[in-house]
């Protein structure tokens, strides 16, 4: 499909619908635009995002289980490659709404 002329009510089709890909969205409720409103308009979300290549939903898992076990064979690699000069750096439950709103509004 062509990503400039795609609405998510073309690939969602409707409330309730999921969409999974690298992030699964779940459409909760469908409004009418606003004129003053930038869209796409994040509202909420819960957990951080995965680091690219990291192997996708299962890699992730992967990939937070290694981090949280000083003892995991590739727990000092994994640091080391996600950029971080601890694993106490990556809280996987932390969710940044600003951040994101302004990720999604450069891209869109």
């Amino acid at each position: 499909m062509d990503e400039t002329t795609t609405t998510l009510a073309d690939v969602a089709g409707g409330v309730g619908a999921r969409i999974s890909w690298e992030r699964e969205i779940v459409v909760e409720r469908a409004t009418v635009a606003e004129e003053d409103v930038r869209y796409p308009a994040v509202v909420a979300g819960e957990g951080a995002c995965p680091p690219e290549d990291c192997g996708g939903r299962w890699g992730y898992r992967l990939f937070r289980a290694a981090l949280a076990d000083p003892r995991h064979e590739e727990h000092e690699h994994l640091v080391r490659w996600a950029g971080l000069t601890s694993a106490a750096e990556l809280d996987p439950k932390r969710f940044e709404l600003a951040a994101v709103r302004r990720a999604v509004l450069t891209i869109a």
